[in-house]
């Protein structure tokens, strides 16, 4: 049996997610398990979301890397996350 990771995303994140990142692969996969704001992924797939939010962090970042609202944002995500995680 897999192991599922579960949490939660606030409104505004989730609308992020979809706004800004339609196309991504794992975002779609991570949406596509919402029920509610609640998520239940695999870890696998909670591993892969989290490499990918930190590289898009860094990607969004303004020159000399200067945060942006969308850096933000995903930081926001990152963070509700780990709290979640380690409750």
């Amino acid at each position: 049996m897999e192991n599922k990771v579960e949490f939660i995303l606030k409104k505004e994140q989730v609308e992020f997610l979809r706004a800004n990142y339609p196309n991504v692969p794992i975002v779609r996969r991570v949406l596509a398990a919402e029920k509610d704001l609640r998520f239940a992924i695999s870890a696998d797939e909670d591993a892969d979301f989290f490499l990918w939010l930190d590289d898009e962090s860094v990607a969004t970042m303004a020159a000399g890397y200067e945060p942006t609202k969308d850096t933000y944002m995903i930081e926001s995500i990152i963070d509700y996350m780990h709290i979640q995680e380690s409750e």
